[in-house]
């Protein structure tokens, strides 16, 4: 890791704030589900409660995964996986 060194010299200083952080989301949290959701990379969103489902119970607000923020990223990663791994099976037939 990149910083690995200052994270061991803050860790004493932090793990103690980010614990307070938790507790305090726990306490005033709306609904039962909020941290679950911040903790699996969710999100709330309003658009949902626009449409309409099959079956006319409509859509929940709160989602798990990238969102759409976050779904370039995460296609772009996804191509650089794709890419290395290609590249390393390439490497090991040229190498047979």
């Amino acid at each position: 890791m990149l910083y690995t060194d200052l994270l061991k010299k803050t860790k004493d200083l932090l793990l103690p704030e980010s614990n307070k952080l938790i507790n305090k989301i726990w306490k005033n949290q709306n609904h039962k589900g909020d941290l679950l959701i911040w903790h699996v990379n969710g999100f709330y969103e309003e658009k949902a409660l626009l449409f309409e489902s099959e079956d006319g119970f409509g859509y929940s607000p709160y989602v798990i995964g990238h969102g759409n923020s976050g779904f370039s990223q995460g296609s772009t990663q996804n191509l650089y996986i794709l890419i290395i791994i290609n590249s390393q099976t390439k490497s090991r037939k040229l190498n047979s």
